[in-house]
């Protein structure tokens, strides 16, 4: 609440600084000749303090209310994005309006929308690097997350569903703000170091001795924490690309269902026919 009011009174003051400067320069007295004989000899400066601060207001709680839906994850994204949409309707529609129902000449509107562009996108870099919605306590909040992971008991796998995990893993990572670096590209890059590093573990053993080390418990600590790593990456990659795990782990069961049937592959690994091909 603190840096929104902070903000909203920074750009009401800001979008009035901007204001006169885009209108009290010797090229806008020019241009905008037409409205002289309506112009006021005089202005009232509190009263304009006061609408520039109410706009101010005004303009950063709907920052705020539109945030997610705003495209991009970076906040700067977000806000070069709401000044274009409002450079539309508070400036584009307000010159079309003009162009239509009066004499104004051609320069001065293109004057008022390069001018009004540029006074909205300072405006909307402003939100965008100052202001960011609070996070819900079930995504956002560090300590309500590392409270609930330390209630969970360990080996609960028939109790906590899938779900859950995701829902945990996008509060770990939103916490920390890291949605930005979860592109497709990182995670699943990611996924495939952390494989090697498990294989790792198991690199020069045969199958009894990797199953005999994992049998201690500092070497099963270990491989548990690579486990985790790579699964924790395939819930965030399924977060990130809003993928339904379970659909998709489900649908590729049934997938193989029909490539491996139990009759022609009970144990093997090979079709029958490669078998006396000698082929895998």
């Amino acid at each position: 609440m603190t840096s929104y009011i902070i903000v909203s009174v920074v750009s009401g003051i800001l979008f009035g600084i901007l204001d006169g400067l885009i209108n009290a320069n010797p090229v806008a007295t020019k241009l905008f000749e037409i409205y002289k004989p309506i112009a006021k000899t005089s202005a009232n400066l509190v009263a304009g303090l006061i609408i520039d601060l109410a706009y101010g207001f005004i303009l950063a709680a709907l920052f705020l209310l539109v945030y997610p839906s705003l495209p991009g994850e970076a906040g700067l994204v977000k806000g070069v994005s709401f000044a274009l949409i409002a450079w539309f309707f508070r400036v584009v529609m307000s010159v079309a309006s003009q162009w239509m129902m009066y004499k104004v000449p051609l320069k001065a509107l293109l004057y008022t929308l390069l001018t009004g562009l540029g006074e909205m996108l300072i405006l909307g870099i402003l939100y965008g690097l100052a202001l960011q919605p609070a996070k819900e306590v079930r995504r956002g909040s560090p300590s309500a997350r590392d409270q609930c992971l330390r209630s969970w008991p360990m080996e609960t796998d028939d109790r906590i569903p899938v779900g859950a995990l995701r829902q945990a893993v996008a509060a770990f990572v939103d916490a920390r703000d890291w949605r930005p670096f979860h592109t497709p590209k990182n995670l699943s890059m990611s996924i495939a170091i952390e494989a090697a590093e498990l294989m790792e573990r198991f690199q020069w053993l045969t199958p009894d001795e990797a199953l005999a080390a994992v049998g201690k418990p500092a070497e099963r600590a270990a491989v548990a924490d690579e486990l985790a790593d790579i699964v924790i990456y395939c819930l965030s990659l399924s977060n990130a690309l809003e993928m339904d795990v379970s659909s998709a782990v489900l649908g590729k069961l049934q997938t193989n269902e029909h490539r491996y049937p139990a009759g022609q592959f009970r144990g093997r690994f090979r079709r029958p026919e490669r078998d006396k091909e000698g082929k895998a």
